[in-house]
């Protein structure tokens, strides 16, 4: 993927994404989903922690960072899911732009981006 494209897709998808959220009340963010015990919230946090370790894995072509990657999925999203269940979802939601802001500069500042993420989808 070029790197025009990958900012493209990056702002297009936060833009669906707020829009989506932007039309969740504040009760609604915390109720638990139908199909798991995670609610909105939950979700973003997910997200959001993912995002973070996004950066600097485009930064240095190295799929490493947080030792949660040496967990299992299920572990590594019950780990986060603690850490994050406390939150609320206001305080949690304005978290989220810095963290998708140093994902984008990433991208953009790289010169190489899409030989990395050619390589990452070799490494995956």
């Amino acid at each position: 993927m070029e790197k025009t494209t990958l900012l493209k897709t990056l702002t297009e998808s936060r833009v669906a994404w707020e829009a989506l959220l932007a039309q969740i009340d504040e009760e609604q963010m915390h109720r638990p989903g139908e199909a798991s015990t995670w609610s909105v919230k939950d979700v973003i946090a997910h997200v959001t922690w993912g995002e973070s370790e996004l950066a600097p894995v485009l930064r240095t072509n190295v799929l490493a960072g947080s030792d949660l990657w040496n967990l299992s999925d299920d572990e590594r999203n019950e780990i986060t899911y603690q850490q994050n269940k406390e939150f609320q979802a206001q305080k949690l939601n304005s978290s989220t732009m810095p963290t998708y802001e140093r994902t984008k500069q990433t991208v953009n500042q790289s010169l190489f981006v899409s030989i990395r993420l050619k390589s990452l989808a070799l490494l995956l």
